[in-house]
């Protein structure tokens, strides 16, 4: 496969939704999440569209036992595919071509567990991307830092669109058991990762 440079790439930060107050603003403003996401187009042996997403996360927050700081799920020795991982840290991307209801949503724990999902239109017809086996990101991780990287070969209707509209959004389980939601911003009145207006990013 022959891949050129990146058409685009967007650098992004990600805000908490405030619409709920367990954790004082102030205790969140210790945590940081910032990353960047670009799409290398090119052409298969076959000579089809193809597209690499590199997408790389940072997750930085003050390295101590305040009840905001971030809990991460133990490091697995075979990371899987799992459902439910958005019931703790977990960092997403939603993924969607314009002009079209259908959207793709990918989680990924910073253990090395992994779920993608083919959605139909706004939360109906979830299923599991049928094309993946495993999913190609690394996770450094050490005190008050997590970085993450994923470079994907994206299905065959993504690298076939000529942009792309995306939305990176995190969970964060925090030491005392609380859930804060993170997005590029939140239009709607509660915290939702699936709402298109939210997938502000364009490669």
């Amino acid at each position: 496969m022959s891949l050129e440079m990146p058409t685009t790439s967007s650098e992004f930060q990600l805000v908490p939704f405030m619409g709920s107050r367990e954790l004082p603003a102030q205790d969140l403003a210790t945590i940081r999440i910032s990353g960047s996401v670009a799409v290398l187009r090119g052409k298969n042996s076959e000579s089809a569209p193809s597209a690499q997403l590199q997408l790389n996360y940072g997750l930085a927050w003050t390295a101590d036992d305040s009840a905001a700081a971030v809990l991460l799920p133990n490091s697995m020795a075979a990371p899987q595919r799992r459902d439910q991982l958005w019931a703790h840290t977990c960092l997403e991307l939603f993924i969607a071509i314009p002009g079209e209801k259908r959207y793709w949503e990918v989680n990924m724990a910073p253990n090395g567990d992994w779920a993608v999902y083919r959605l139909d239109d706004y939360r109906q017809g979830l299923r599991p991307e049928p094309q993946l086996a495993a999913m190609p990101f690394q996770v450094h991780r050490q005190l008050g830092l997590l970085e993450l990287r994923l470079d994907w070969h994206l299905p065959a209707e993504l690298a076939a669109a000529a942009e792309l509209e995306l939305g990176a959004s995190t969970v964060i389980e925090h030491l005392d058991g609380e859930i804060s939601y993170w997005a590029l911003n939140h239009p709607a009145p509660q915290a939702d990762f699936h709402n298109r207006q939210s997938f502000a990013l364009r490669v």
